[in-house]
């Protein structure tokens, strides 16, 4: 368990099945796509900005898609480091450690295929990892006072690359 209530940026398909659509909201989550964060660059940096803690995978869902399972980090997209700027919150960068995996076959129903408009993603997934256990790790914040005063253009890819960096160190 986290040490804090969290809430989670998802993948946009979440967002459009019913029940998850309600759940997501209902826990301060946003369904978002990584491409074009745009759209929901008011409501995060307002759920930040009211202290919401907000899970983001900053590799968004290119770590699945490539299906290497044996791969270290995918490239981030640099959405949580310009949300992160414009709302003037830390960034906590925490790793997922494996400690009982399995790979098993990816398989979802046709009826959840079509709420969610059959996007792409379910289609190209073969595979998928599941964790029987593992261990999260937190890592020390990356203190606002450390980006917040560099122009957006220079914060953000300074924050990308030092949250990349303590990641892979905790990783090892």
């Amino acid at each position: 368990a986290l040490p804090m209530p969290v809430g989670f940026l998802a993948a946009p398909f979440m967002g459009k099945l019913p029940v998850f659509r309600t759940v997501l909201r209902w826990a301060g989550s946003v369904a978002i796509e990584a491409k074009d964060p745009k759209p929901w660059r008011d409501q995060v940096r307002d759920l930040l900005r009211n202290g919401k803690n907000l899970v983001v995978f900053p590799e968004g869902q290119d770590w699945l898609k490539a299906q290497d399972f044996d791969a270290g980090l995918a490239e981030f997209h640099p959405g949580f480091a310009a949300f992160a700027h414009d709302a003037r919150v830390p960034v906590v960068p925490m790793v997922i450690e494996r400690v009982e995996v399995e790979i098993v076959p990816f398989e979802t129903s046709p009826i959840f295929r079509r709420l969610s408009g059959n996007p792409s993603e379910l289609e190209t997934t073969k595979k998928v990892m599941r964790y029987r256990r593992c261990a999260v790790q937190v890592l020390e914040p990356i203190g606002v006072d450390l980006f917040a005063d560099r122009p957006k253009k220079e914060a953000v890819p300074w924050l990308v690359d030092e949250a990349r960096s303590r990641m892979n160190a905790a990783l090892g």
